[in-house]
């Protein structure tokens, strides 16, 4: 689900930008705090504004929303809690680093793992199902991988099977 003050925050960031304000990390954590999101959603805010669009869109549409929630359900597919107060749809390479708004490239997160996520690349519990006709991005998702990633087992699987 996506943040519901998702335009007044993004308002916010882009007016910030007409007046030339430095956003600053400190600055970001404010805001993050201001609308309940994580400092990655201020930093992608940013890219959108100052950054040349690509012709892929890092926000997703609903209609995306609604393939990737009836894929993954109410599943977060960082930590597999199904008891969450609030799933998202999450970037698995965050708009900041080039990952788009493309169904291979989004999963369901729980806020918690959204938020400890940040800017990292985790792999997703599902990845080998996202990304079965996109192999080129499952291996940059795995050569982007941090190492905090919960999910690090999928790497293993993914060397047994040769895929």
């Amino acid at each position: 689900m996506a943040h519901p003050n998702i335009n007044e925050r993004q308002s916010h960031v882009k007016s910030l930008l007409i007046r030339g304000v430095d956003i600053t990390t400190a600055i970001k954590k404010e805001l993050a705090a201001i609308y309940s999101c994580s400092t990655s959603a201020i930093h992608a805010d940013i890219i959108w504004f100052t950054k040349p669009h690509s012709k892929h869109s890092i926000y997703t549409s609903s209609a995306v929303r609604k393939i990737v929630h009836a894929r993954d359900g109410e599943i977060c597919q960082y930590c597999g809690s199904e008891t969450a107060y609030e799933y998202i749809v999450e970037h698995v390479i965050p708009a900041a680093i080039g990952g788009d708004a493309r169904p291979y490239n989004l999963v369901i997160a729980c806020q918690s793992c959204n938020i400890r996520k940040g800017r990292k690349v985790w792999i997703p519990r599902n990845l080998i199902e996202i990304t079965e006709y996109h192999k080129d991005w499952r291996e940059r998702v795995l050569s982007l991988a941090d190492d905090t990633s919960p999910n690090l087992s999928v790497v293993i699987e993914l060397g047994a099977t040769g895929v």
